[in-house]
């Protein structure tokens, strides 16, 4: 008989051998450890792409706000208006996000011994999808954008064309009156006996292109004023016929230049070369030459400067109607060389183009356009462009067009400052 005592034994030890029915207690107990695993993988998942978006937002915020605030010249208002700026476009930028993400970042802005310094920082707390496995229902999500821009010193150089074709009426109508009333508007710049053209539009009250070309340089130079922390960014002035000279050594006295400018006629800057006046009159300078316009512009420039306050960076912005003429043994014509500037993109020197538009009243009954200027018309625009920088060529014809121009060419320069990340 065996004893109870050892049949009871028996049956534990059986008991706890047996692992039949095991798993349900061990897949309990392992599900937890996977839920909160996958939890924790799909939540910083999430987390870590919402991270990316908040910061490439801030990024470019950062970037708007540092650009258009160098162009503020600490106005207050529109400082104020640059970091608005860059809420909008770092609203823009998560748009399309939950409403948890979108919350509005904080920006500062700073303005140190010439250098803007933007940032834009983040801080929000996004719901964890297995808030119920995890130890913490909202994960916390911040970061830092830094832009800053240094400011640089610059020296504009404007080269303007002087020649004989900036005695063109201003306007279509200008053309129309200036002809009528003397029945010539192009080829007879040159006064071979009694007044020059030029003078015969002084007469007749008729606006000149060159007028024009005053005006809207005037209006660069009050961009400038508008703009430019004092002594940063300074102008200087060259004509160009068939010669070229400097007539104002680089200077920030924008006054100086504005009054220079008013003065301007056609021929400024040294005499022609090829021209005896007639009839005691002083005759019209010939037209361009671009080959002259580019020696003296690479000698006078001399090298490109690192943008310090003792040697600013140097950008040459040239007004032209983009031909070339001789005078021996015959008048003849032809459009830029492509090479033009060449000399001067050797420096590292920029170069900007404005270009007048050969386009008047009357062309096409024009005893001159037709074997002076028609046969090289297509090439004129090319060539030019070809001189210019990337973004730094545009074409203007009326006077409207012209100061546009002129204006936009400044805004084009000025924004050309670099502007980077700094975190």
């Amino acid at each position: 008989m065996v004893h109870p005592m050892v049949t009871v034994f028996s049956r534990i030890r059986s008991f706890c051998a047996d692992c039949g029915g095991a798993i349900a207690p061990l897949f309990a107990v392992s599900l937890v450890a996977v839920l909160l695993t996958c939890g924790i993988a799909i939540d910083y998942s999430l987390g870590s792409s919402a991270k990316t978006r908040l910061q490439n937002a801030a990024d470019a915020a950062a970037l708007a706000v540092v650009a258009a605030a160098a162009r503020s010249d600490g106005d207050q208002e529109a400082v104020e208006a640059a970091k608005e700026a860059g809420y909008r476009l770092y609203a823009d930028f998560l748009s399309a996000d939950p409403a948890e993400l979108q919350q509005r970042p904080n920006i500062t802005l700073q303005y140190v011994q010439g250098r803007y310094d933007a940032t834009v920082t983040f801080a929000i707390k996004r719901d964890n999808i297995f808030a119920g496995v995890l130890p913490a229902a909202r994960m916390p999500i911040q970061g830092t954008a830094t832009a800053s821009q240094q400011a640089q010193f610059v020296d504009l150089h404007l080269m303007l064309d002087v020649s004989a074709s900036m005695g063109l009426g201003a306007s279509e109508d200008d053309q129309r009156r200036l002809m009528e009333q003397t029945g010539c508007q192009f080829g007879c710049h040159v006064a071979e006996s009694g007044p020059s053209n030029e003078q015969n539009a002084v007469n007749l009250g008729i606006p000149m292109r060159i007028d024009v070309l005053k005006s809207a340089t005037q209006q660069f130079i009050d961009d400038m004023r508008a703009h430019a922390t004092p002594d940063m960014m300074r102008i200087a002035l060259h004509v160009f016929h068939d010669r070229a000279d400097q007539i104002l050594a680089p200077t920030a006295d924008l006054d100086q230049a504005a009054n220079l400018i008013s003065s301007l006629r056609i021929g400024t800057g040294r005499p022609r070369a090829s021209t005896v006046p007639a009839n005691g009159n002083t005759p019209d300078s010939g037209d361009t030459q671009p080959g002259a316009m580019a020696q003296h512009a690479a000698i006078t420039l001399d090298h490109q400067g690192n943008g310090t306050r003792g040697d600013p960076r140097k950008v040459l912005i040239i007004v032209t109607d983009g031909t070339e003429s001789t005078w021996s043994p015959g008048l003849s014509t032809k459009a830029w060389d492509t090479d033009a500037c060449q000399a001067i993109h050797d420096l590292g020197i920029e170069v900007a183009i404005i270009y007048l538009e050969y386009d008047f009243y009357g062309k096409e009954t024009d005893g001159t356009w037709p074997w002076a200027i028609a046969p090289i018309e297509a090439q004129i625009e090319p060539n030019l462009r070809a001189c210019a920088n990337s973004g730094l060529y545009i074409k203007a014809n009326d006077p409207a067009e012209i100061h546009a121009a002129f204006s936009r060419m400044f805004r084009e320069i000025a924004n050309k400052t670099p502007v980077r990340l700094t975190n």
